[in-house]
């Protein structure tokens, strides 16, 4: 079987209700071959299940999210149930588990920071000892978060550079550690190039979906049910993909996509998606960049 395409790669966002082996299975097809898995189905299965499967269907896992069971400062760190996660992780394969920042905060913005760092330490450590890189996605979109990724008066981590100068607090550059880009959260944000080129830190995952058009729905209004599928949007992916490759970013990108629509496809409708969504992800960052910023 010849090698995926870097954009033919799955999220189970974008099809929740369904078992992991049917995504799996619907993951197998020509043209795709990648997965963003959710390690508590993972759990549920069976991590012994899953890698079988995985190896059945030919399919690799190529980032987790849910290792912590909401944002960073959500609660308290439970070292027992972390490492199990990541242990699950090592045995399918699985290279990255996504980590998100709190929306908001309850506390000043630098007893946050500090806490946070001291987290993020204590579980890249952690993530070490079973071959797993950690990838910090920070929610830029004001409505897609959840009371588990935040809650309070005082605004958490937005933005990639505030990720990035996050990630300076831990000192010397980690091969461990290195930022999630949110597609969506990075047009909500002001859709910079200089956002993902000036990180200084690796990516170590990418998540896409189109975003609505800022002129017909303000940015403030943008909710998970608004996130499309590439090609459907006012996203410039051109300066996107050009910023990407200026980061030296060369892995998968997950189709992150949460609208209801797109969920309650059937099977084969869902791969026909997004299979299309690749082939328009790949010519559209394989011309020249006509733009800096999402239309």
């Amino acid at each position: 079987m010849s090698a995926p395409s870097r954009f033919g790669c799955l999220s189970w966002t974008s099809m929740p209700c369904r078992p992991l082996s049917e995504q799996i299975a619907l993951a197998a097809a020509p043209g795709l071959g990648q997965l963003e898995v959710h390690l508590p189905q993972v759990l549920a299965e069976g991590a012994q299940a899953v890698a079988s499967a995985l190896a059945r269907h030919r399919v690799r896992a190529v980032a987790a999210t849910g290792l912590m069971p909401g944002s960073l400062l959500h609660q308290d760190l439970d070292l027992p149930r972390l490492r199990e996660g990541l242990a699950a992780l090592d045995q399918i394969g699985c290279p990255v588990a996504v980590l998100t920042l709190d929306h908001t905060i309850t506390a000043p913005y630098p007893q946050a920071e500090q806490e946070t760092l001291k987290r993020l330490r204590a579980l890249v450590g952690t993530a070490a000892t079973y071959g797993v890189r950690l990838a910090v996605e920070a929610l830029g979109t004001p409505g897609g978060h959840t009371p588990a990724q935040g809650s309070g008066p005082e605004a958490g981590i937005r933005t990639l550079l505030q990720v990035a100068e996050l990630l300076d607090g831990l000192g010397r550059k980690s091969t461990r550690v290195g930022v999630c880009v949110d597609a969506v959260s990075w047009a909500a944000t002001g859709a910079h190039i200089e956002h993902i080129t000036g990180l200084g830190h690796p990516v170590r995952h990418v998540r896409v979906a189109d975003a609505p058009c800022p002129r017909r729905l303000p940015v403030a209004q943008w909710r998970p049910a608004h996130r499309l599928m590439p090609g459907d949007g006012a996203l410039d992916w051109t300066s996107f993909g050009t910023a990407l490759a200026q980061a030296d970013y060369s892995g998968p990108w997950a189709l992150a996509v949460t609208n209801p629509g797109i969920r309650s496809l059937p099977g084969p409708e869902l791969v026909a998606r997004a299979l299309a969504a690749t082939q328009y992800l790949h010519s559209s960052t394989t011309t020249k960049p006509s733009a800096t910023r999402a239309a």
